[in-house]
């Protein structure tokens, strides 16, 4: 019996030994109020417990762990020792940074918490390694109340940019485009009607966020430019520690996913003969006349389907092609706790399906930044492109390329007579022909050997 009892007894002192009742109160700094709902851990072990309405806790603490973590959703995480002591009462400071999230806007930040305005932000991952030449088609149908929407599908051309519906009637809509802090200009250089597009220039690859000001808190940063909302890009900047080296390749085709059924020569002459019998205004004689000049002079290239000289263009051949793309994107980043940095060079090369639309970018980017002080904070944001931007008419206008499918399938591509296209010269007077085809040939404008 007294083995039995001094053998229970010692399993009572190594286990009292084993454990402490560690109790206390918790309370805000700020005045001394309780602090109920604050999680009360034992670091290094899975034993933890949360204060009361009044801000006390108690819970038994193991022997080798002598750590308490205190911690609460507004407040600093605090650890305190325990050392000997039974009774640990904490105050737990506010965590400032916590609750004032800070949110890019304007020229700066801005306190989340005090943030009224409606953004959408679209991070870098959501438009990387997607085939287009330019952001804002990366970022169609990745923010609600944003309606992107390309005017036509020819490379380069200008974006319509939409946030919240139009706020103008006679004026421009377009958002106002800020990078970097720095609003730059969107609206189309060109006089002519194929609209330009001077967002090319910007590499999508050196975005970091796109963040979009959607109503009218916007106007309380920027005036009146920001009536239509505005876009703010922020590039990709270092990070202290390594150097990362990122090389990214990018190539695809792309073409027409349909085409039209136009006439051939057979049906286009039996078309244009019940037009002559029902309307009786062209003689058969003019009317042969008319189609032997489509022709290009050779009464053969229409009248005879098993002569050699037969003609039967199909002019979407002339103008549709195989589109290629190609983007090679280079980068490094990195840096020490005082001085980061972020180099990008890029090439970006696409064709439209359209002869003659294409577009080449070559660009650079240095974003430095330097802590010189604990207050004082210096860098240089450096971006340079070239773009060309190889651009087709509107599609209402009579020169685009498509709009050679008005020549009649008779009309051979190559004129016999001068081995040139097709109207590209009067026979008679040796000059550029504005009489054959009848219609305007759209090849004439285009450097068309260049581009096949």
């Amino acid at each position: 019996i007294l083995l039995f009892t001094g053998a229970l007894l010692l399993l009572f002192m190594q286990g009292y030994a084993q454990e402490k009742i560690v109790s206390g109160k918790v309370t805000s700094s700020e005045d001394g109020s309780a602090a109920p709902g604050v999680s009360v851990l034992v670091k290094g072990a899975a034993i933890g417990t949360s204060t009361d309405n009044e801000g006390n806790y108690s819970l038994s603490v193991p022997s080798g762990s002598n750590t308490l973590v205190f911690s609460f959703i507004g407040y600093k995480s605090t650890e305190v020792e325990v050392g000997t002591r039974t009774i640990v009462d904490v105050q737990l400071d506010p965590d400032i940074t916590q609750l004032s999230e800070v949110v890019v806007v304007g020229y700066g930040t801005q306190i989340k918490q005090d943030l009224t305005g409606n953004i959408a932000t679209i991070k870098a991952d959501e438009i990387q390694n997607i085939p287009v030449p330019t952001f804002e088609q990366a970022i169609q149908g990745r923010a609600a109340g944003v309606f992107v929407e390309a005017g036509n599908g020819k490379i380069g051309q200008g974006m319509k940019v939409r946030i919240r519906g139009a706020s103008s009637v006679s004026a421009g809509n377009q958002p106002l485009y800020i990078v970097d802090g720095i609003p730059i200009t969107s609206q189309s250089q060109s006089s002519a009607t194929a609209e330009t597009n001077p967002l090319t220039d910007l590499n999508p690859s050196d975005i970091a966020s796109v963040d979009i000001l959607k109503d009218a808190s916007a106007a309380a940063i920027y005036g009146s430019r920001a009536a239509n909302g505005v876009v703010q890009i922020t590039t990709k900047r270092g990070k202290s520690g390594k150097t990362n080296f990122n090389v990214n390749y990018q190539t695809g085709i792309s073409k027409e996913s349909n085409r039209m059924e136009f006439l051939n020569t057979a049906e286009y002459l039996e078309l244009f003969r019940e037009a002559r019998e029902n309307t009786g205004a062209t003689s058969i004689t003019s009317f042969e006349n008319r189609m032997t000049r489509y022709g290009a002079g050779n009464r053969a290239s229409w009248e005879d389907p098993n002569s050699p000289d037969y003609v039967d263009t199909d002019w979407q051949d002339q103008v549709f092609r195989k589109g290629k793309f190609n983007q090679l994107d280079l980068s490094a980043s990195g840096g020490t706790e005082k001085t980061r940095f972020f180099i990008s060079g890029s090439y970006s090369g696409q064709e439209g399906i359209l002869i003659g639309n294409e577009l080449d970018r070559i660009s650079g980017r240095i974003n430095l930044d330097h802590q010189a002080t604990e207050k004082l904070t210096f860098g240089i944001n450096f971006s340079l492109a070239r773009t060309r931007n190889y651009r087709l008419s509107d599609d209402n206008a009579f020169s685009t390329p498509l709009q050679i499918v008005a020549l009649s399938p008779m009309t051979p591509v190559i004129d016999p007579r001068t081995g040139l296209l097709s109207g590209a010269l009067d026979l008679s007077t040796g000059n550029p022909n504005s009489n054959f085809p009848i219609y305007y040939n759209p090849l004439l404008d285009i450097e068309y050997a260049d581009r096949t």
